[in-house]
Formats: structure tokens, C-alpha cells, sequence
């Protein structure tokens, strides 16, 4: 996009958080008192012509003031928009949260999210860590009753996750199954393993290919589960109390929240630093007309999660980036300290 000059950012800004506070159309005769009077309103009403004409304005009827277009939020928020600071005593208050360390990382970032929607009132989402290089070091099988065994998938950095499965195994064919399985998926990452891989392995077991099949299955399943991240929200209620304000918008977040696939796949194509996906353009389709804002947490060796908040378009970004980039990194800190203990 062509640079914008001073006066025109200023007007795009002007108007961007006149429309985030009011939800209502702005006219040049409110943006020329925000200038002190040293421009006229002729001469604004012209500027946000040629805005509107760039694209970053739009002009809902004829007699009406300017409302933000998906990109002029954009560019608000990458190249205009003033981070709110967060007050020492809600510092504070984040802080005290972690204080008693991490004895189970999800019941954290599930803490971490309802703080983060209590302060900012919207809905907040969060996902537990995931290691995209993770790779299978070994498969382990387990009786558990007639019928039924535990089958166990151990990562190279000892991360294991277990599941049951139906099928009558004695202790040598259960020995044998988990022998082979191990050597056809020992050093294939997480996310190789598919239905296509698993049918190649299947039509490999010969004698024991109809025992071997439920196991598969259920390796999987946890296989799927491993690779990606548990998505924990909180703050849904926050919406429905803005149904009235921001009518559509609001369920079109709702719409989003409950599509627990799509929010998994969004956060962890997430990139480093803050992401903000604004609704209601192609590049952020996935979202509809909702916002979705977040960050990434670090924990090393490749290990990520993410927090963030869901709302409608017209939402208070200026102090809702802040708070996010705020937790991300304590959250981040906290958990790779953990990690290392």
C-alpha cells in the first residue's frame, strides 16, 4: 500500500478510534476539532474522499459520516495504533496469578485466560504447549481386562499420551504388534502419522493384521491429539452481554469459539509476536466478521502455545494487544522455568 502522508494518518486514526469508542459514522466536523480548528472541515472531508477511495474508509449511506474498512483496521493497528500501557496493579495482579508455580500447565493457562477475558471483556482463548518436531520413539501395549488394552505412544523427549482399545491380545501376540508398530513409526514426527500411513502398516501385519487394526486406530487418535494443542476458553459470557452493542459481530465470535478445529488450526499457525486477524476480509476469512488476537508463549526446543482474545471487530485493541503481549511473555517465562526445574 502507497505510504500514507501525516495528515491522512492522522484523520484514519482520528476516525479509527472515534468509530471504536461510538460504533457510530464520522464526520469531518468531528475529526476538525480533534485538529484544534488548523484544518477545515472542506479540507478533511476531501482527505477522507481519498481515503475512502484507497480503501481504507467506507462510506455506509450517501448523507453519513466514514466507517474503518477491514484494512484501514489493519493499518490502524500495525502502522497508527498507540499501545495502551497495562497499570502497575494490574501488573501486579497477572503476576500474583503465577506465584504458586506450575503444577499442571493447562489448569495455568486455563487461569491465565479467565484473567485475561476478566480484564479485558471479551472471550480469551488459550492452548496448552505443542512441539511441532516432536517425533515417536516407541509404542507400548498394555493389558488392562479381557478385551481391552492401553496403548501407550512415548516421544524422543519422553513425552508420552495413552488411550484404550478394544481388542483381545494375549501377552506374545501383544508383544509382537507393539515390536512392529515401533519400528514402523520410531523417528517419524507427530504429524506424519495418518490414515494413509497407517493402512501401509496394516496391510503389513499379515496374520495379524485384523488385531493390529483397532491399535492403529488408536494410535492415531493420540497421535492427532499429541500433534496439536488443547484449546481451553473462557469469558463466552462477555459476548452475549455485548449481543445488543455489537449485534452480528458478537455471533459471529461466538461462531467462532465453537468451532474448536478451525481455532486450533488458527492458533497454532500462529506466527511469533502478536497476530490479529480482523473478520470480514480474504485474508482472514476463517474468522468471519469476528477479531481474533494472539500471541505465542515460548518454552524452547520448539515447544509453543498461545493465548489471546476473541471479540467483534470494533473492539478496544490499543489495551487488549497490550494485556496479551503481557501474559504471553510471563506465561512463556513461567513454563519454560518450569520446564528446566
Amino acid at each position: 500500500m502507497e505510504t500514507l502522508g501525516e495528515r491522512r494518518r492522522r484523520i484514519l486514526k482520528a476516525v479509527v478510534e472515534s468509530y471504536l469508542r461510538t460504533g457510530e459514522p464520522v464526520g469531518s466536523k468531528t475529526v476538525a476539532e480533534q485538529f484544534g480548528g488548523s484544518v477545515s472541515s472542506a479540507t478533511i472531508r476531501n482527505e477522507m474522499a481519498e481515503l475512502t477511495r484507497r480503501g481504507l474508509m467506507e462510506q455506509p449511506h450517501t448523507s453519513a459520516g466514514r466507517v474503518p474498512s477491514t484494512e484501514g483496521l489493519q493499518y490502524y493497528v500495525s502502522s497508527l495504533m498507540e499501545p495502551e500501557p497495562i497499570p502497575d496493579r494490574v501488573k501486579n495482579a497477572i503476576d500474583s496469578l503465577f506465584l504458586g508455580g506450575v503444577a499442571d500447565t493447562a489448569k495455568v493457562v486455563e487461569h491465565a485466560a479467565a484473567l485475561l477475558s476478566e480484564l479485558t471483556n471479551y472471550a480469551a482463548v488459550g492452548s496448552t504447549p505443542v512441539n511441532s518436531s516432536a517425533k515417536i520413539s516407541r509404542v507400548e501395549l498394555f493389558p488392562v481386562s479381557d478385551g481391552m488394552v492401553a496403548v501407550a505412544v512415548i516421544t524422543t523427549e519422553g513425552e508420552f499420551r495413552t488411550g484404550l482399545c478394544r481388542v483381545a491380545l494375549n501377552e506374545h501376540v501383544q508383544s509382537i504388534i507393539a515390536a512392529f508398530i515401533t519400528r514402523e513409526l520410531q523417528g517419524l514426527r507427530l504429524t506424519a502419522v495418518d490414515m494413509p500411513l497407517m493402512n501401509g502398516i496394516a496391510a503389513k501385519c499379515g496374520q495379524y493384521t485384523m488385531l493390529t487394526v483397532p491399535v492403529l486406530q488408536s494410535i492415531l487418535t493420540i497421535c492427532e491429539e499429541m500433534a496439536h494443542s488443547r484449546i481451553l476458553l473462557e469469558g463466552q459470557a462477555n459476548l452475549l452481554r455485548r449481543r445488543e452493542e455489537d449485534g452480528a459481530a458478537t455471533f459471529e465470535a461466538l461462531k467462532l469459539l465453537s468451532d474448536r478445529k478451525l481455532l486450533s488450526n488458527l492458533l497454532d499457525n500462529s506466527k511469533g509476536g502478536i497476530t490479529v486477524r480482523i473478520g470480514g476480509s480474504k485474508k482472514d476469512s476463517d474468522v468471519g466478521v469476528a477479531s481474533l488476537i494472539t500471541a505465542k508463549y515460548l518454552l524452547g526446543g520448539g515447544s509453543f502455545g498461545c493465548i489471546g482474545v476473541v471479540g467483534p471487530v470494533r473492539m478496544d485493541y490499543a489495551s487488549v494487544i497490550s494485556y496479551i503481549e503481557y501474559f504471553a511473555g510471563t506465561l512463556g517465562k513461567l513454563l519454560k522455568e518450569s520446564d528446566e526445574e
